[in-house]
Protein backbone atom coordinates (compact mmCIF):
# COMPACT_ATOMS: atom_id res chain seq x y z
CA UNK A 1 0.00 0.00 0.00
CA UNK A 2 1.46 3.33 -0.67
CA UNK A 3 1.92 5.72 1.99
CA UNK A 4 0.21 8.63 1.89
CA UNK A 5 2.15 12.22 1.68
CA UNK A 6 0.99 15.29 4.22
CA UNK A 7 -0.76 17.85 2.10
CA UNK A 8 -0.99 21.11 2.71
CA UNK A 9 -4.26 22.32 3.33
CA UNK A 10 -5.78 25.44 2.30
CA UNK A 11 -8.60 27.29 4.70
CA UNK A 12 -11.70 28.05 3.02
CA UNK A 13 -11.62 31.56 3.58
CA UNK A 14 -7.71 31.66 2.01
CA UNK A 15 -8.92 29.84 -1.23
CA UNK A 16 -11.88 32.17 -1.29
CA UNK A 17 -9.76 35.31 -0.85
CA UNK A 18 -7.12 34.10 -3.32
CA UNK A 19 -10.20 33.72 -5.98
CA UNK A 20 -11.84 37.03 -5.29
CA UNK A 21 -9.88 40.75 -4.90
CA UNK A 22 -10.16 41.57 -1.85
CA UNK A 23 -11.51 45.63 -2.05
CA UNK A 24 -10.82 48.04 0.92
CA UNK A 25 -14.16 49.21 0.88
CA UNK A 26 -17.01 46.40 0.44
CA UNK A 27 -20.87 46.62 1.32
CA UNK A 28 -22.28 43.48 2.96
CA UNK A 29 -24.58 42.59 0.31
CA UNK A 30 -21.92 42.50 -2.86
CA UNK A 31 -20.35 40.06 -0.55
CA UNK A 32 -23.42 38.22 0.00
CA UNK A 33 -23.45 37.92 -3.83
CA UNK A 34 -20.07 36.71 -4.07
CA UNK A 35 -20.53 34.19 -1.86
CA UNK A 36 -23.37 32.96 -3.68
CA UNK A 37 -21.90 33.02 -6.68
CA UNK A 38 -18.95 30.93 -5.34
CA UNK A 39 -21.65 28.52 -3.39
CA UNK A 40 -23.35 28.18 -7.51
CA UNK A 41 -20.46 27.45 -9.09
CA UNK A 42 -19.36 24.88 -6.70
CA UNK A 43 -22.89 23.28 -7.07
CA UNK A 44 -22.33 22.80 -10.72
CA UNK A 45 -19.12 21.37 -10.67
CA UNK A 46 -20.00 19.08 -8.15
CA UNK A 47 -22.86 17.82 -9.92
CA UNK A 48 -21.13 18.02 -13.47
CA UNK A 49 -18.32 15.58 -12.09
CA UNK A 50 -20.48 13.23 -10.01
CA UNK A 51 -21.57 11.02 -13.14
CA UNK A 52 -17.67 10.62 -13.88
CA UNK A 53 -16.95 10.07 -9.89
CA UNK A 54 -19.74 7.62 -9.68
CA UNK A 55 -18.37 5.46 -12.82
CA UNK A 56 -14.76 5.64 -11.19
CA UNK A 57 -15.96 4.84 -8.21
CA UNK A 58 -18.02 2.09 -9.33
CA UNK A 59 -15.96 0.95 -12.09
CA UNK A 60 -13.02 0.15 -9.27
CA UNK A 61 -15.65 -1.16 -6.87
CA UNK A 62 -16.41 -3.98 -9.92
CA UNK A 63 -12.93 -4.74 -10.93
CA UNK A 64 -12.10 -5.33 -6.98
CA UNK A 65 -15.18 -7.51 -6.80
CA UNK A 66 -13.98 -9.56 -9.99
CA UNK A 67 -10.31 -10.02 -9.04
CA UNK A 68 -11.51 -11.14 -5.44
CA UNK A 69 -13.90 -13.68 -6.69
CA UNK A 70 -11.50 -14.48 -9.57
CA UNK A 71 -9.08 -15.50 -6.47
CA UNK A 72 -11.43 -17.33 -4.48
CA UNK A 73 -12.34 -19.33 -7.75
CA UNK A 74 -8.21 -20.47 -8.32
CA UNK A 75 -7.64 -21.07 -5.19
CA UNK A 76 -11.16 -23.70 -4.79
CA UNK A 77 -9.48 -24.98 -8.25
CA UNK A 78 -6.15 -25.55 -7.17
CA UNK A 79 -7.84 -27.38 -4.14
CA UNK A 80 -9.27 -29.86 -5.97
CA UNK A 81 -8.06 -33.46 -6.34
CA UNK A 82 -8.89 -32.68 -10.02
CA UNK A 83 -8.38 -30.24 -13.45
CA UNK A 84 -11.04 -29.07 -16.00
CA UNK A 85 -10.13 -29.74 -19.77
CA UNK A 86 -12.53 -29.00 -22.93
CA UNK A 87 -10.92 -32.04 -23.59
CA UNK A 88 -12.89 -32.30 -27.25
CA UNK A 89 -12.08 -28.40 -28.17
CA UNK A 90 -8.19 -29.28 -27.48
CA UNK A 91 -8.33 -31.98 -29.80
CA UNK A 92 -11.24 -32.07 -32.60
CA UNK A 93 -12.48 -28.86 -35.16
CA UNK A 94 -15.19 -28.56 -37.48
CA UNK A 95 -13.78 -28.60 -41.23
CA UNK A 96 -16.83 -26.01 -41.94
CA UNK A 97 -18.24 -23.77 -39.92
CA UNK A 98 -21.96 -24.06 -39.80
CA UNK A 99 -24.93 -21.24 -40.66
CA UNK A 100 -25.80 -21.00 -37.09
CA UNK A 101 -28.15 -18.37 -37.96
CA UNK A 102 -30.65 -21.07 -39.78
CA UNK A 103 -30.02 -24.06 -38.21
CA UNK A 104 -32.89 -25.91 -38.09
CA UNK A 105 -34.41 -27.65 -34.67
CA UNK A 106 -33.91 -31.91 -34.33
CA UNK A 107 -36.75 -33.95 -34.55
CA UNK A 108 -36.42 -37.14 -32.95
CA UNK A 109 -37.88 -40.48 -33.39
CA UNK A 110 -37.38 -42.76 -30.29
CA UNK A 111 -37.94 -46.41 -30.17
CA UNK A 112 -36.63 -49.38 -28.27
CA UNK A 113 -34.03 -50.12 -30.67
CA UNK A 114 -33.14 -46.51 -32.43
CA UNK A 115 -33.27 -43.02 -32.59
CA UNK A 116 -34.02 -41.22 -35.26
CA UNK A 117 -32.01 -37.46 -35.70
CA UNK A 118 -34.16 -35.78 -38.20
CA UNK A 119 -31.53 -35.41 -40.19
CA UNK A 120 -30.65 -38.55 -42.36
CA UNK A 121 -28.86 -40.59 -39.48
CA UNK A 122 -30.11 -42.58 -36.96
CA UNK A 123 -28.29 -44.66 -33.40
CA UNK A 124 -29.17 -47.87 -33.51
CA UNK A 125 -29.22 -49.51 -30.30
CA UNK A 126 -27.99 -53.20 -29.84
CA UNK A 127 -29.22 -55.99 -26.90
CA UNK A 128 -30.40 -53.62 -24.64
CA UNK A 129 -33.76 -55.17 -22.21
CA UNK A 130 -35.71 -51.71 -23.27
CA UNK A 131 -36.30 -47.97 -23.69
CA UNK A 132 -37.01 -46.81 -20.18
CA UNK A 133 -39.75 -43.99 -21.30
CA UNK A 134 -39.28 -42.09 -17.74
CA UNK A 135 -36.30 -40.38 -19.69
CA UNK A 136 -37.69 -40.61 -22.64
CA UNK A 137 -36.95 -37.10 -24.97
CA UNK A 138 -38.78 -37.38 -28.18
CA UNK A 139 -40.37 -33.21 -27.97
CA UNK A 140 -36.83 -32.03 -27.09
CA UNK A 141 -35.98 -29.08 -29.74
CA UNK A 142 -32.46 -28.79 -29.86
CA UNK A 143 -30.18 -27.54 -33.25
CA UNK A 144 -26.68 -26.52 -33.64
CA UNK A 145 -25.07 -23.32 -31.47
CA UNK A 146 -22.43 -21.53 -32.10
CA UNK A 147 -21.06 -21.71 -28.76
CA UNK A 148 -21.77 -23.52 -25.17
CA UNK A 149 -24.79 -25.89 -25.37
CA UNK A 150 -25.72 -27.81 -22.40
CA UNK A 151 -25.54 -31.94 -22.53
CA UNK A 152 -29.07 -33.25 -22.65
CA UNK A 153 -30.41 -36.65 -21.66
CA UNK A 154 -31.97 -37.64 -25.05
CA UNK A 155 -32.68 -41.64 -24.02
CA UNK A 156 -32.29 -44.13 -21.23
CA UNK A 157 -31.62 -48.08 -22.47
CA UNK A 158 -31.88 -50.60 -20.12
CA UNK A 159 -28.49 -53.32 -20.64
CA UNK A 160 -27.79 -56.81 -18.87
CA UNK A 161 -25.99 -56.35 -15.91
CA UNK A 162 -23.23 -59.09 -15.66
CA UNK A 163 -23.24 -59.28 -11.95
CA UNK A 164 -26.93 -59.23 -10.95
CA UNK A 165 -29.29 -60.81 -12.91
CA UNK A 166 -32.58 -59.23 -11.32
CA UNK A 167 -30.92 -56.03 -12.40
CA UNK A 168 -30.59 -53.84 -15.30
CA UNK A 169 -27.58 -51.47 -15.67
CA UNK A 170 -28.64 -48.09 -17.65
CA UNK A 171 -26.64 -46.37 -20.28
CA UNK A 172 -28.33 -43.09 -21.44
CA UNK A 173 -27.72 -41.55 -24.66
CA UNK A 174 -26.80 -37.56 -24.30
CA UNK A 175 -27.11 -34.64 -26.95
CA UNK A 176 -25.82 -31.41 -27.25
CA UNK A 177 -26.07 -28.83 -29.66
CA UNK A 178 -21.90 -28.16 -30.05
CA UNK A 179 -20.67 -31.06 -28.23
CA UNK A 180 -17.16 -29.34 -29.34
CA UNK A 181 -17.34 -26.51 -27.43
CA UNK A 182 -19.68 -27.82 -24.87
CA UNK A 183 -17.91 -31.35 -23.44
CA UNK A 184 -15.61 -31.18 -20.18
CA UNK A 185 -14.46 -33.63 -18.42
CA UNK A 186 -12.17 -33.73 -15.34
CA UNK A 187 -8.99 -34.96 -15.04
CA UNK A 188 -7.77 -36.37 -11.94
CA UNK A 189 -3.99 -34.81 -10.31
CA UNK A 190 -2.63 -37.77 -9.21
CA UNK A 191 0.50 -38.95 -11.17
CA UNK A 192 -0.37 -41.74 -13.70
CA UNK A 193 -3.98 -40.31 -14.15
CA UNK A 194 -4.80 -39.38 -18.02
CA UNK A 195 -7.32 -39.10 -20.38
CA UNK A 196 -6.90 -39.31 -24.29
CA UNK A 197 -9.61 -38.72 -27.29
CA UNK A 198 -8.99 -41.99 -29.37
CA UNK A 199 -9.92 -40.39 -32.62
CA UNK A 200 -11.59 -43.00 -35.44
CA UNK A 201 -11.75 -42.35 -38.97
CA UNK A 202 -14.73 -39.83 -40.33
CA UNK A 203 -17.39 -41.30 -41.27
CA UNK A 204 -20.16 -39.53 -44.21
CA UNK A 205 -19.15 -36.79 -42.89
CA UNK A 206 -19.96 -37.88 -38.89
CA UNK A 207 -16.73 -37.30 -36.78
CA UNK A 208 -16.43 -40.45 -34.05
CA UNK A 209 -14.83 -42.00 -31.51
CA UNK A 210 -13.58 -42.60 -27.73
CA UNK A 211 -12.78 -40.61 -25.14
CA UNK A 212 -11.22 -42.61 -22.10
CA UNK A 213 -10.53 -40.98 -18.52
CA UNK A 214 -8.49 -43.07 -16.16
CA UNK A 215 -7.76 -42.24 -12.75
CA UNK A 216 -4.75 -44.41 -11.52
CA UNK A 217 -4.22 -46.49 -8.04
CA UNK A 218 -3.04 -43.09 -6.86
CA UNK A 219 -5.72 -41.26 -6.96
CA UNK A 220 -7.89 -39.78 -3.92
CA UNK A 221 -10.85 -39.29 -5.45
CA UNK A 222 -11.83 -42.93 -7.11
CA UNK A 223 -8.30 -45.13 -7.69
CA UNK A 224 -8.17 -47.66 -10.59
CA UNK A 225 -11.70 -46.48 -12.21
CA UNK A 226 -12.06 -45.48 -15.92
CA UNK A 227 -15.03 -43.50 -18.02
CA UNK A 228 -15.88 -44.43 -21.47
CA UNK A 229 -17.51 -42.14 -23.86
CA UNK A 230 -18.27 -42.87 -27.39
CA UNK A 231 -19.55 -39.65 -29.31
CA UNK A 232 -20.34 -39.06 -32.63
CA UNK A 233 -20.35 -35.13 -34.19
CA UNK A 234 -22.56 -34.60 -37.17
CA UNK A 235 -20.80 -31.50 -39.26
CA UNK A 236 -23.08 -28.69 -37.65
CA UNK A 237 -21.44 -29.45 -34.45
CA UNK A 238 -24.51 -31.35 -32.80
CA UNK A 239 -23.15 -34.01 -31.17
CA UNK A 240 -24.40 -37.49 -29.56
CA UNK A 241 -22.44 -39.28 -26.49
CA UNK A 242 -22.86 -42.80 -24.24
CA UNK A 243 -21.25 -43.29 -21.59
CA UNK A 244 -19.74 -46.67 -19.23
CA UNK A 245 -18.06 -46.85 -16.15
CA UNK A 246 -15.57 -49.73 -15.16
CA UNK A 247 -13.21 -50.54 -12.46
CA UNK A 248 -9.94 -51.47 -13.50
CA UNK A 249 -7.75 -54.05 -12.43
CA UNK A 250 -3.75 -52.98 -12.53
CA UNK A 251 -2.22 -50.03 -14.51
CA UNK A 252 -2.79 -48.35 -17.85
CA UNK A 253 -0.73 -46.01 -19.47
CA UNK A 254 -1.24 -43.81 -22.33
CA UNK A 255 1.09 -42.65 -25.60
CA UNK A 256 1.05 -39.53 -27.44
CA UNK A 257 0.16 -41.12 -30.42
CA UNK A 258 -2.34 -39.22 -32.84
CA UNK A 259 -3.95 -42.43 -34.50
CA UNK A 260 -5.78 -44.87 -33.13
CA UNK A 261 -5.51 -48.99 -33.76
CA UNK A 262 -7.74 -51.76 -32.80
CA UNK A 263 -4.96 -52.85 -30.97
CA UNK A 264 -5.11 -49.64 -28.47
CA UNK A 265 -9.09 -50.38 -28.13
CA UNK A 266 -8.47 -53.66 -27.34
CA UNK A 267 -5.91 -53.00 -24.81
CA UNK A 268 -8.74 -50.77 -23.03
CA UNK A 269 -11.39 -53.44 -23.49
CA UNK A 270 -9.63 -55.72 -21.83
CA UNK A 271 -8.47 -53.39 -18.93
CA UNK A 272 -12.23 -52.55 -18.32
CA UNK A 273 -13.47 -56.22 -18.56
CA UNK A 274 -15.44 -55.69 -21.73
CA UNK A 275 -17.11 -52.70 -21.23
CA UNK A 276 -15.72 -50.13 -24.26
CA UNK A 277 -16.36 -53.47 -26.65
CA UNK A 278 -19.92 -53.48 -25.55
CA UNK A 279 -20.13 -49.23 -26.22
CA UNK A 280 -18.42 -49.91 -29.74
CA UNK A 281 -20.86 -53.18 -30.17
CA UNK A 282 -24.38 -52.23 -28.77
CA UNK A 283 -24.64 -48.47 -30.59
CA UNK A 284 -23.56 -48.01 -34.77
CA UNK A 285 -24.41 -45.03 -36.68
CA UNK A 286 -25.85 -45.41 -39.57
CA UNK A 287 -27.23 -42.75 -43.14
CA UNK A 288 -30.91 -43.58 -43.79
CA UNK A 289 -30.76 -44.65 -47.36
Amino acid sequence: MKKVKNIKRISFTQSFDELFEKPKLKTFESRKVKIWSLIAVAIVAFFASAPFLTVIVVTITTQSIINNSQKKIDKIKASQPYTEHDILKENLFLLHKPDYSNASPYTFKITSDKINFGNGFELNIKNSEGLNQYFKQDDFKIKAESGYSSMEQLAQYDFPNPNYKEMSSPISVFISGNLIESYEIQIDKAKGSWAKVYQLPDKWGVKTGYIINYNSPDSSYWPNHMRMIRYWIFSDGVGITVEDDANVTGTLTSDNKKSTTQEDLDVINKYSKGKLGELQENYEMTKIK
